[in-house]
């Protein structure tokens, strides 16, 4: 082989090798970081204030009697903020109301878990429902339950919502529920555990805001990328679009659920609702596209 040929052929060999490096680069789309794996962050969590608004549904469903007057808002004071005797009637009339009409929790993210422990901390009152048991979508948001001290009762083996609520539906009856869920959610639990007549109280306790951003954040071509909810995809398509050339790896089905047909044309479903199991996935891929 002559020295231009040999030099050519190295080039090449060069070129190919890094182009297949970068054909196996994993990128976790998520709002936080997860071990080493690169992390595109395409939203904003924002915990929101539970007191004001669990007061307020517990007002509304006839557990709490109590003027709205008194109630915890913008423009009035918090039981905090009262006199002490109107602060520990206040106070004690809430924990009553919780002990009265909510049995247990549903958590459907470890998102919901961590506002409850922001008000928690912010509101002695709410520590009543450190008592209550609660019901986990996932392995992810029962191991926040745990860590938060809350007991947890089920975990659904499935992660998906769907399966999640007909396991809720023969696990609730007789029993009162207090739904801490996101502000905007494709489940259809609320009106699934309705329909079936399960008393249900819901609080949004966080929301998710896409970012804007650069271009220069995209992944490169033929990157694996790892979508842990249906708002993250969004988010990331409404930031970037999809390349084709893109492996996508849904945390589960509710988020496979929200995958376009172009993204689902190379996609698949993590075998468990974790992170370890969507990276240990990916990591497969990668190894099974080496050359």
């Amino acid at each position: 082989m002559g020295f231009r040929a040999l030099q050519f052929f190295t080039e090449s060999t060069h070129h190919k090798l890094d182009r297949e490096k970068r054909m196996q680069e994993i990128v976790l789309v998520n709002s936080t970081p997860f071990g080493d794996i690169p992390t595109l962050r395409v939203s904003e969590i924002t915990y929101l204030p539970l007191l004001p608004a669990l007061h307020n549904a517990l007002l509304d469903s006839g557990s709490l009697r109590e003027s709205k007057s008194s109630m915890p808002n913008d423009s009035s004071p918090s039981p905090q903020a009262l006199p002490p005797c109107q602060a520990d009637s206040a106070q004690s009339a809430l924990v009553e109301a919780i002990d009265n009409a909510i049995d247990v929790m549903i958590m459907t993210s470890k998102h919901a878990v961590y506002a409850l422990e922001q008000s928690m901390n912010s509101h002695n009152e709410l520590k009543a429902l450190w008592e209550k048991r609660a019901f986990a979508i996932g392995s992810g948001t029962a191991n926040a339950l745990e860590q938060a001290g809350i007991s947890v009762e089920f975990v659904s083996p499935s992660g998906h919502g769907a399966s999640f609520c007909q396991e809720l539906i023969t696990r609730l009856q007789g029993r009162r529920a207090l739904y801490l869920r996101a502000k905007h959610i494709i489940s259809g639990l609320d009106s699934t555990l309705s329909q079936a007549q399960i008393p249900l109280i819901q609080i949004i306790a966080y929301t998710n805001t896409p970012l804007h951003l650069p271009k220069s954040a995209k992944p490169p071509r033929d990157s694996i990328v790892i979508f842990t909810a249906p708002s993250n995809y969004r988010a990331f398509i409404e930031n970037f679009g999809w390349d084709s050339s893109y492996i996508a790896i849904a945390i589960g089905e509710s988020t496979f659920a929200a995958f376009s047909q172009d993204s689902r044309a190379r996609s698949y479903i993590s075998p468990k609702q974790t992170l370890e199991s969507c990276v240990t996935l990916a990591k497969s891929l990668r190894n099974t596209t080496k050359r």
